[in-house]
């Protein structure tokens, strides 16, 4: 067993700052054709075996698709829409799992993981659905993240006994590499909050970043090591202590910074998504250049100028340059029948109008710019 690696606020001195505190009132405008070059639709295929329940997370997985949905199921389609296959079931047998707590795509092993939080453990499948095997995750994570060289990031609900020591981070892989490990915010005071908020993983680019809970700086995965990589300084406006840990007003909350949700833009750039004054905001951060750019998108997103259809919304599900959302097509063919979509091209209304009010969602692929 590893002992913990503590990074200290001396340490974060070194590292980039960006400074989202001093430019909350400089806001900028951004369309889609300001982050990407193309979108397009994948209209899923509906049929009795197909049929889904809503998605909770899309992985692109090679030429494929998997889906997972709130009622526990998960299913392959191909880049047209056309249903593949399921993976895996709800049980307690082989190859079996209670609930998915999120689900990877292995591109080295063309392998499928399942996280079964009801067991802690990993299942692995073929894109056939085929059980290949389990593996028992050392800790019972309430989260869990997998970085692109197989590292596996879990962290608990609650400090736990790692080794010696309590603690609720740690890194391990399927080889026996186990190493706990502990953040600091680069204020310096060590936070282990009694209430729960997630924290948040995203990929940019070949790094694998995180932020803690309640935590204001930006951490990288390489390997077997953790390190912090940059500092989103909230300038004192992050929701402190004594409000988020009692019952406060909602005008007490409204002058600070909650919520900090980590999203990726590209391959230099990620995305801070947070609250403040009762609103949403982005702010994207250029690793290459040190800029930020604060953006407060619309009720729906940022206004899609490429083809006039559906707002763009930041999501996880980034990969090769594209990320990939699913709306619901209902809300597809509402947002064109209202009229909250302005100036839609044909291509789009062609989309729409292919669609039914029971129809599988549609998948939209964004292809982002390299920045």
């Amino acid at each position: 067993m590893a002992l913990f690696s503590h990074f200290e606020t001396e340490a974060q001195k070194s590292i980039p700052e960006f400074e989202l505190g001093k430019n909350l009132g400089q806001t900028t405008e951004l369309k889609l054709s300001d982050l990407a070059t193309e979108i397009s639709y994948i209209p899923l295929e509906l049929t009795t075996k197909s049929l889904l329940a809503g998605i909770n997370i899309i992985l692109p997985a090679g030429n494929l698709l998997v889906v997972a949905t709130r009622d526990n199921k998960i299913k392959v389609f191909d880049q047209k829409g056309k249903y593949i296959n399921d993976i895996g079931n709800i049980g307690k047998g082989p190859g079996e799992f209670g609930a998915i707590n999120t689900v990877f795509w292995d591109d080295k092993a063309n392998e499928i993981i399942v996280y079964n939080s009801t067991e802690a453990n990993l299942i692995f499948y073929s894109l056939k659905g085929k059980h290949l095997r389990s593996f028992k995750v050392p800790y019972p994570a309430q989260e869990l993240f997998r970085t692109q060289n197989g590292t596996y990031l879990g962290i608990l609900f609650m400090p736990g006994q790692m080794g010696s020591a309590f603690g609720r981070h740690f890194i391990f892989n399927t080889e026996g590499m186990v190493k706990p490990f502990m953040t600091m915010p680069s204020g310096g005071k060590l936070q282990i909050p009694p209430l729960y908020q997630y924290a948040s993983f995203c990929r940019m680019g070949d790094k694998d970043l995180f932020v803690p809970t309640r935590s204001d700086t930006v951490y990288v995965v390489e390997g077997n090591e953790v390190r912090p990589f940059a500092v989103v300084n909230t300038n004192g406006k992050m929701l402190p202590d004594e409000l988020y840990y009692k019952s406060a007003t909602k005008a007490e909350r409204s002058n600070y910074i909650s919520n900090l949700s980590l999203q990726p833009v590209g391959n230099k750039s990620f995305c801070v998504e947070f609250q403040y004054q009762d609103k949403d905001y982005a702010a994207i951060c250029n690793t290459a250049t040190g800029k930020i750019t604060v953006v407060q998108p619309g009720a729906m997103g940022i206004p899609n100028d490429l083809d006039g259809g559906f707002p763009f919304r930041f999501e996880k599900n980034y990969l090769n340059g594209n990320l990939y959302t699913a709306i619901e097509a209902i809300y597809l063919m509402s947002a064109q029948k209202e009229g909250w979509i302005k100036n839609p091209n044909q291509k789009y209304l062609d989309v729409v109008k292919g669609l039914k009010e029971d129809s599988n969602p549609v998948i939209i692929k964004t292809k982002l710019k390299e920045n």
